[in-house]
């Protein structure tokens, strides 16, 4: 059964993988990393190799819960524009007129939500989904108001830390749902996830919104042991943005190419 989603574009990609029986691919990149007309080039390609939805980082003066490469993301757009802002607009709206997968919004609130960032791609029917790692249930539960409407789901973060009572508040009414697979700033190398069955089969047995699970995702490998637990999606990113840094196109490619094979639950061939 499909989740309930706000989303059509995420309730469609939902049901396309679950018709392959696979699970979805999401691909995080930064906007207009390493410039405008290169990056949105690298998500089309990306979406053609393999990836069903796409999470765009805001590039943010302060992204203190990132790790070192996705940081250094962040400053290579920033010398680029003064005015990160309207450079994430003009990025979101052209990458939406070259791909038709669900695109989600990730960064902090002080980038997104004081900005209105958020309102703002909303209602240009450009993005699909919120992720807002420092935003407070009551934020997200407003912005969710705002937006819900307007087809975009709060992507609330889960973990392995948090009690029974905390996990419920947190996934209660929730539409998608995001399992961080360990505590720290992203792309962390030295990094093990822990309890990724169990911190599934915790959610599963609260709600049914979907479920997807990311950090320390570096390998088609992670991927499978993602897909096996039970999530619905495997999020990547710094072993993406990487590539981008290296400036490592087919290899990126390749890549997601391998890890969506890697979705498939039945390990058999499927054609598209």
């Amino acid at each position: 059964m499909t989740p309930r989603l706000h989303s059509n574009r995420m309730a469609l990609a939902y049901e396309r993988a679950a018709k392959r029986d696979e699970a979805l691919l999401i691909g995080y990149f930064i906007a207009a990393d390493p410039d405008l007309s290169t990056a949105v080039e690298i998500a089309a390609e990306s979406v053609a190799a393999g990836i069903d939805v796409l999470e765009i980082g805001v590039p943010s003066r302060n992204p203190f819960l990132e790790g070192n490469i996705i940081r250094r993301g962040h400053q290579r757009v920033l010398k680029q524009s003064a005015d990160p802002h309207e450079l994430t607009v003009r990025y979101c709206t052209q990458l939406r007129e070259r791909v038709e997968v669900p695109v989600w919004l990730m960064g902090y609130s002080a980038d997104i939500v004081d900005s209105g960032l958020y309102r703002e791609l909303a209602e240009k029917q450009v993005i699909d989904g919120l992720v807002l790692p420092d935003a407070p249930q009551d934020v997200l539960a407003g912005v969710e108001q705002q937006v819900g409407s307007l087809g975009v789901d709060i992507v609330r973060l889960v973990s392995s830390g948090m009690d029974d009572d905390e996990l419920s508040r947190v996934v209660d009414s929730a539409t998608v749902l995001y399992g961080q697979l360990y505590a720290g700033t992203t792309g962390d190398y030295l990094s093990r996830s822990q309890n990724m069955d169990q911190l599934c089969k915790r959610v599963r047995s609260l709600s049914s919104a979907l479920l997807v699970a990311g950090f320390g995702i570096r390998s088609a490998e992670r991927v499978r042991e993602v897909t096996a637990s039970g999530y619905d999606g495997a999020v990547v990113g710094s072993a993406y943005v990487a590539k981008v840094e290296r400036g490592e196109m087919d290899s990126l490619y390749r890549l997601i190419a391998d890890m969506k094979i890697a979705t498939r639950r039945s390990g058999q061939l499927v054609m598209k």
